[in-house]
């Protein structure tokens, strides 16, 4: 069901100026094609898409009265049909209009063009896919450093009667008539569906916000890497050769035999507990324990070690696995295998007859 018609002024950058209770400038975005030729005389010649068809977003104060009902800060979606975009009285509207940096406050006309104008979209735009585009012709110095810079979108400046919409599930609103006043560079505008590229081809932008998050995401996953990569390196850096790992391996070896030596020196009944699995410290806690009786889990593992320390001093007797461990710490020097009683005679014999 269509309702109340309202007559606005649209201008696609996201600003807005209320100028009467009817009239609003509003924006659509598109940015300057890469495919840009500087004539010898500091000119510059590029494509440029100057509006689209689709939804785009407004607020509800954006629209002057047509939504004073709604929060002014609600989102309203605004359709631009093809066959008003692509409509021959909005061609015709945007016959060589000027193109500005920014959108000025009032519209361009003959009074102040001298003082706003800085280039102008070359004849009529052309249908093209769900756009209208062209060629602009920049002609300012300024405005040339400003695109080259990389504020190099176009918001087109346009007065539209608009018609709400209810009862409709994709938007809220639509336009039924436009007719262009100005195109304008600006830092940002609301369609933002292509964007000027050095290499001459259009970037797709949907959504620039989502653009921007995604773009902060990216950024984030590249520093990222980037800590990643350098911890590899770091890593790769300290890696220890064969020699040092089995130097390491056989110290700890050991120092475990060590420490299961003193284990035994405390008693066979400690000798039979088991460590698998285990670390030094957590061995020595759980003999702590077992000698005291109670659990020393909250203690820390300076109390344990001196706790243990203490219990190797008060450790006097040498039990059966002291022994054993003794021996497998100190190996026994191989015996001198004694001659045998034939062995030894004759030797005897040999002596005699040597003499």
């Amino acid at each position: 069901m269509l309702n109340r018609q309202v007559l606005v002024t649209l201008n696609d950058d996201g600003e807005h100026v209320i100028t009467e209770t009817e009239v609003m400038v509003l924006g659509d975005k598109h940015t300057i094609s890469s495919t840009r030729v500087l004539r010898d005389t500091g000119e510059m010649i590029a494509p440029v898409t100057i509006a689209r068809t689709g939804i785009m977003l407004y607020k509800a104060k954006e629209l002057g009265d047509l939504f004073k009902d709604r929060d002014p800060e609600s989102i309203i979606r605004v359709m631009t049909k093809p066959e008003v975009l692509f409509d021959q009285a909005t061609i015709d509207s945007c016959r060589s209009i000027p193109l500005t940096i920014g959108h000025p406050k009032d519209d361009v006309d003959i009074s102040n063009n001298k003082e706003l104008q800085k280039g102008f979209l070359e004849g009529l735009p052309v249908p093209d896919g769900s756009s209208l585009a062209g060629h602009v012709v920049i002609n300012d110095s300024a405005a040339v450093a400003l695109v080259d810079s990389g504020i190099d979108q176009i918001s087109l400046g346009h007065k539209s009667k608009l018609v709400r919409v209810d009862n409709n599930p994709d938007y809220e609103c639509e336009k039924t008539s436009i007719s262009a006043n100005h195109i304008a560079i600006v830092r940002r505008g609301r369609a933002q569906t292509t964007r000027i590229g050095d290499d001459g081809s259009e970037v797709a932008i949907v959504d620039r916000d989502l653009y921007d998050a995604v773009e902060a995401e990216r950024d984030a996953l590249k520093d990222k890497l980037a800590a990643v990569e350098q911890k590899l390196a770091d890593a790769l850096e300290a890696q220890l050769s064969d020699e040092d790992i089995n130097n390491k391996v056989e110290e700890r070896v050991k120092s475990r035999l060590a420490l299961l030596v003193d284990v035994a020196k405390l008693g066979d009944e400690f000798s039979a507990m088991d460590f698998t699995g285990k670390s030094e410290i957590e061995i020595k806690r759980d003999v702590v324990t077992k000698i005291r009786g109670e659990s020393v889990a909250k203690k820390n593992n300076a109390y344990v070690e001196a706790a243990f320390e203490l219990a190797l001093e008060d450790s006097g007797e040498l039990t059966l696995s002291d022994a054993l461990n003794n021996a497998m710490m100190t190996p026994e020097p191989p015996r001198v295998k004694e001659p045998s009683e034939r062995e030894k005679a004759l030797a005897r014999r040999a002596a005699r007859y040597n003499k």
